[in-house]
């Protein structure tokens, strides 16, 4: 299973489900148009950022820097937490507060609540603590569930987030390591969005799921706006269900999911 590292979030990155065919059968109901699932392919998108300082207000971070043998090329980056080779005792556990806002989104004649999917967010493995030292299951090379085994044995016994098994065996910081990343998940009272007309509509997916997929631009300018009034040095979260947004006019460019 491979383990992936937290970069510093400046903007907001989102996931994008492009369609690789625009062609969609509308439903002979006269509802939401339907897309296959065979339509879309995973891409990504980002939105906003700057470029981050020592001295910027933010969440903690350091810099480092890493040679890629294959191409001799060096690449930095800035990372979330404590610099795991210069920290030392308490100052090597970095607990962030994560400020979920749940988004009530109001389009096409139904409504998206993000509470209906806060509990199931909060027991995740982004918040919630386990045992990474095996996995019972795994994710094959054609996406089905395979079988587990192995994962991060020197912290077997420890019970973490999984963000922060990640960053523990990427660093060699396990076992009895006092480094840790964690986040504190604190939610903040639900914000409503209504969608008008001409920037948002309802599609539905090959396996009968109504989604709302709203215009990109619109909606990072709304999104944008909340950031404007979120503590820089918390991390913020804005949780909606089944809401995907498309670029440009066309609704079958689609789908970021946000």
């Amino acid at each position: 299973m491979a383990l992936r590292k937290l970069g510093l979030l400046l903007g907001f990155a989102a996931i994008v489900l492009a369609v690789v065919s625009s062609a969609a059968a509308s439903s002979g109901n006269g509802g939401p148009a339907v897309i296959a699932d065979s339509q879309l392919q995973a891409l990504t998108a980002v939105e906003g950022g700057a470029t981050v300082l020592q001295t910027t207000r933010t969440i903690p971070h350091w810099w480092g820097s890493t040679l890629d043998p294959s191409n001799g090329v060096t690449y930095g980056y800035n990372m979330v937490g404590a610099d795991p080779n210069n920290c030392s005792g308490s100052a090597c556990s970095v607990t962030i507060q994560a400020d979920i806002t749940p988004i009530i989104v109001n389009v096409g004649g139904l409504t998206f609540n993000g509470n209906d999917v806060l509990q199931a967010t909060l027991d995740s493995p982004q918040f919630a603590s386990n045992d990474y030292g095996t996995t019972p299951n795994a994710t094959s090379s054609n996406f089905a569930r395979g079988a587990g085994g192995a994962l991060s044995q020197d912290d077997a016994g420890n019970a973490l987030q999984l963000e922060d098994a990640t960053m523990r065996a990427q660093f060699n910081k396990t076992g009895s390591s006092n480094y840790h990343l964690i986040l504190n998940p604190h939610v903040l009272p639900a914000v409503t969005i209504n969608v008008p007309s001409n920037q948002g509509t309802l599609l539905q997916s090959g396996r009968g799921v109504v989604f709302a997929d709203i215009n990109i631009s619109w909606w990072s300018s709304h999104i944008q706006n909340l950031e404007t009034q979120a503590d820089p040095t918390h991390l913020p979260i804005y949780l909606t269900d089944n809401v995907l947004l498309h670029i440009g006019p066309n609704i079958f460019n689609c789908c970021v999911i946000g």
